[in-house]
């Protein structure tokens, strides 16, 4: 059976809740409260932050589930404006990303080993929209990859990142890709074999630099390491043997290992600290500012770690886990009545 590499769309999929829950920490932090949260509309998914205007950026639904379009929701206003519609009707938005100047975003049927994605950017500025790349490989050759070929962006100062499946010199390559928006110039960082049992995942910018991990099928268990691109210097450094899921902002670097653990890195001191270690908790998918990191995990647990004080904090909501930091907003899902309410509201910078 196909392994699904981690996207942002599995924020589609529903977590199943259990009421326990194991403290990973003892320093619990108390000064945030979320009682006064304010609710983003029913029908739309946080996906990014625009730093200049602080607005979110939501993909917007239909009634079937499908993301017919994208906008901004106004924190000021509390209006949803709709923004650009995919360009192709007979596909679906799967997964967006904003910098504040640009909106890069797939479009791909519903199939995520399909090969039928292409990529699409929009200049907030001057409204125009431009194809940035698209799936080359046939079906012939899509059939023979593993795992999920859907590209998963990150954008920040213009710059695009991206991995997915390529043909080089008649070979099939995982590619981690580098596209700059502002002067149309695409670059391959890295490629490894594609049909191995290897891939390229969950790539996230900021600054001058690039994170992923390259993940590895090993007696039916999945292991990953974590690397590190300098865009200058063009210099690509593995900073940790074990994990998954890495997201950087500012110095800061955290990822997920042994399924539980959240790690963080920072970039001047090199100093590598464990926040929270294993227990029977599962955690996916941190992110974070310069002060926060948030996670999902298998418990419907919101948490938030404070790096500045070395402190935990856990809220008394239930939620479906798909919890975010996106600038400075702290978004998540609250379970209420078996309905998801998204909510969230501004962390103090």
């Amino acid at each position: 059976m196909k392994k699904s590499v981690i996207i942002l769309s599995i924020i589609l999929l529903f977590i199943s809740l259990t009421s326990y829950h194991v403290k990973t920490n003892n320093q619990i932090h108390k000064s945030l409260n979320i009682d006064n949260a304010s609710i983003i509309p029913q029908n739309t998914i946080p996906l990014g932050f625009d730093k200049y205007k602080k607005r979110i950026l939501v993909a917007i639904e239909n009634k079937n589930n499908e993301k017919t379009e994208l906008g901004f929701y106004d924190l000021n206003t509390s209006v949803v404006k709709p923004v650009v519609k995919p360009v192709n009707t007979d596909k679906n938005i799967i997964n967006a990303a904003t910098d504040g100047k640009y909106i890069a975003w797939v479009e791909a049927s519903d199939n995520p080993y399909g090969n039928d994605w292409i990529i699409y950017a929009y200049n907030i500025k001057n409204g125009t929209i431009k194809k940035i790349d698209y799936g080359k490989l046939n079906e012939k050759s899509a059939s023979k990859v593993s795992f999920n070929q859907q590209p998963n962006l990150s954008l920040d100062s213009s710059k695009l990142v991206w991995s997915t499946y390529e043909i080089q010199n008649n070979k099939i390559l995982c590619s981690l890709i580098l596209y700059d928006l502002a002067n149309d110039k695409k670059q391959v960082i890295r490629s490894i074999d594609g049909l191995g049992n290897s891939y390229i995942g969950h790539p996230k910018i900021f600054g001058n630099y690039i994170v992923w991990h390259e993940g590895k099928i090993e007696e039916q268990s999945e292991v990953g390491k974590i690397y590190l691109y300098n865009i200058p210097n063009s210099k690509i450094a593995k900073i940790s043997d074990n994990g998954f899921t890495p997201n950087i902002y500012g110095e800061n670097i955290v990822w997920v290992s042994d399924k539980s653990h959240i790690t963080l890195y920072n970039l001047k001191t090199k100093n590598t600290v464990e926040i929270v270690k294993g227990d029977a908790v599962e955690r996916w998918f941190p992110s974070l500012n310069d002060t926060y990191i948030t996670w999902y995990d298998n418990m419907g647990i919101l948490e938030l770690y404070n790096i500045k004080s070395g402190k935990l904090q856990d809220f008394p909501i239930k939620t479906n886990n798909f919890s975010s930091i996106m600038g400075n907003v702290l978004t998540w899902t609250k379970l209420e009545d078996n309905k998801g309410i998204t909510q969230f509201i501004t962390l103090s910078e």
